[in-house]
């Protein structure tokens, strides 16, 4: 009798080390994936312009600074390229500008051949191009031609606007609630503010209103149904409507508040029963990284078709953190970006820098840098100026955020000015509705 017990203690004991050990080796699998991709270090820019509208005979004066995003320190590259682009992409100029302890400036003369209109500079180095991302930074500006006057894109193009619909994580999943990022928009980013929206069946039976934000987001959650849904907004006498994708019979659906709460992000999973067999076998695992910085959580499910996480978000990534759920064959089951503030000012290392005495067209400026080496760059203008949009430019923007979207955040000097629980929802809802993420899983497993 003691013989079986013994074996019986014995056997138990290799199938929990067998499993352990297993769940070991599937996390250093996913964490090879993130260093290995992320091996060589990574630029992020920042463009500071002297400002943002510009006369056709005027020159663009830039300082730009570049950092190692693996620990934000100056990037010690020594050519830059800056290209000066139309609003369709076309190359209008080209400089390589020479850099030196992360830091580089110059100047863009204009030509009074070039016509009104949006322009973008782009500024990148060589490095970049050992990358499939694009890597580099894109500062909007606008250039006037006095003899055609300013376009007005802020004007609805109603032909061009859509409405964009964004499963939350990615996918939408039959038999659950699931949440639905919305965007109406036109192609020039402008949407009809504070718009009432319809969540409705094809018969006409309405099961939520909502409102967009006034840069044409929100997030919904669409009730389980068997029936097909479509979100409709009315302007005047057009519709504007598109029909909900078709639910998949296997998926996770993924739902995220990050900004209710100072100190927590809450992170909800939920899934269906036929899902839910499929996964029984698999080891999961929550996965929180930023460029190779990673955090790996193995969970399971416990035949329960939900599965809650509360993330302290001082335990997250400064700026952006992408949330995946991969199984122990390195699929990804569902992927989302949010934002995290979680470097707190330090006191002691500080730069201010205040207004003294103005005469005789002099200004004096008054500071303080706690920092031993530091650059830094001044614009001076006018008190009552039109010429800068001061929304544009954001130096935590350019080196925390853009580096990992697609395309750069509009306004982005708006979510980080007085920054409230309304601002956080809103850069929020920007995430959600991000059409594709920049890092693809699939790329970077292979």
């Amino acid at each position: 009798m003691i013989k079986k017990y013994f074996s019986l203690i014995a056997l138990l004991f290799c199938v929990c080390c067998y499993s352990q050990n297993n769940s070991e080796v599937s996390k250093a699998k996913i964490a090879s994936v993130f260093e290995n991709y992320f091996n060589l270090e990574r630029e992020a820019i920042h463009l500071h312009l002297n400002k943002t509208i510009f006369l056709n005979n005027e020159s663009i004066w830039f300082k730009g600074y570049i950092i190692n995003r693996k620990n934000s320190k100056p990037f010690f590259t020594s050519n830059i390229f800056v290209l000066l682009l139309d609003e369709n992409g076309k190359q209008i100029s080209e400089q390589l500008v020479f850099a030196s302890n992360g830091v580089f400036s110059g100047k863009i003369e204009l030509r009074s051949t070039i016509t009104s209109g949006k322009y973008y500079i782009q500024a990148y180095t060589n490095w970049m191009n050992n990358f499939t991302e694009d890597e580099s930074t894109i500062s909007g500006i606008t250039i006037i031609n006095p003899t055609q006057g300013v376009k007005n894109y802020k004007k609805l193009n109603l032909n061009s606007l859509k409405v964009n619909l964004h499963p939350e994580g990615g996918n939408f999943v039959k038999g659950i609630e699931n949440a639905m990022g919305i965007s109406l928009l036109d192609c020039m980013n402008n949407t009809i503010d504070s718009i009432e929206g319809r969540l409705q069946t094809f018969e006409g039976t309405v099961l939520r209103t909502f409102k967009l934000n006034k840069f044409g987001y929100t997030k919904i959650i669409v009730p389980q149904t068997d029936k097909k849904l479509k979100i409709v907004f009315n302007h005047n006498d057009e519709i504007f409507e598109k029909e909900l994708p078709t639910p998949t019979d296997i998926g996770l659906g993924l739902i995220v508040n990050n900004f209710s709460d100072e100190e927590k992000t809450f992170l909800n999973l939920s899934t269906n029963t036929i899902t839910l067999k499929t996964l029984e076998a698999k080891k999961l695992f929550l996965v929180i990284s930023k460029d190779e910085k990673k955090i790996i959580q193995e969970f399971k499910f416990d035949h329960q078709a939900k599965k809650n996480f509360v993330i302290e978000k001082k335990s997250l990534f400064n700026g952006i953190n992408t949330l995946r759920i991969i199984d122990d064959e390195l699929n990804q089951l569902c992927e989302r970006l949010i934002y995290s503030d979680s470097i707190k000012a330090n006191p002691d290392r500080i730069i201010s820098i205040s207004k003294g005495k103005a005469n005789a067209g002099q200004i004096n400026l008054i500071g303080f840098n706690s920092f031993s080496e530091s650059s830094i760059s001044i614009t001076a203008l006018p008190e009552k100026t039109k010429a800068n949009d001061f929304n544009k430019t954001n130096i935590k923007v350019a080196l925390n955020i853009n580096p990992y979207l697609i395309n750069p955040l509009e306004n982005p000097s708006y979510y980080f000015k007085d920054t409230d629980r309304i601002k956080k929802l809103e850069l929020d809802l920007l995430l959600v509705n991000q059409s594709d993420l920049k890092y693809n899983w699939n790329n970077m497993k292979m």
